[in-house]
């Protein structure tokens, strides 16, 4: 076999292991339905790049208002791209339903735009009262905590005695 031969039937061989390499590309957060807030990140996952690709969020909020995020990443020598865009809004952004569409290409190749449905919550919780009050002492084997919180969206809560994590019985008035 000819060298010329040879470099054509190693050209090909790299060609068809290349094309077989899945391309995909996906967004692990956030999640669809999420409560996210000032500071987030959108996290994707892209396998069989090729070439530098360029990753685009369109956030388009609940007053219609739209904002672009983008950036170019270079995949590692298997093909992947690990990493996150920033995605931050001021206090003083709209909240409710926001949706963000993110996309990604490279010369040559579009992957599948994805489309993910999120909730902004900017306003930070206040504790309107509690009880007992903090650096009091109580004594007893049930010692009730009462909070009184003014927050519409609680998605955890814990409750510490000397900075110990205590188990909870939730009871929620109204």
């Amino acid at each position: 076999m000819s060298s010329l031969l040879r470099v054509i039937v190693g050209a090909l061989a790299v060609l068809a292991a290349t094309a077989s390499i899945a391309q995909s590309f996906t967004v692990t957060s956030p999640t669809e339905g999420a409560f996210i807030g000032t500071t987030n990140s959108l996290h994707f996952i892209v396998h069989g790049a090729t070439l530098e690709t360029t990753v685009h969020a369109t956030i388009v909020g609940p007053t219609g208002g739209t904002t672009n995020v983008e950036q170019r990443f270079t995949p590692n020598s298997s093909g992947d791209i690990d990493n996150s865009l920033p995605l931050n809004f001021s206090p003083s952004s709209p909240e409710g339903a926001y949706t963000i569409t993110v996309s990604a290409s490279q010369p040559g190749f579009t992957y599948p735009d994805v489309v993910i449905h999120v909730i902004l919550d900017v306003t930070k919780p206040k504790i309107l009262e509690f009880n007992p009050i903090n650096n009091s002492f109580v004594k007893g084997p049930i010692v009730p905590i009462t909070v009184k919180v003014s927050e519409a969206n609680i998605k955890e809560w814990k409750v510490q005695v000397n900075g110990q994590d205590i188990p909870a019985r939730r009871q929620r008035n109204g």
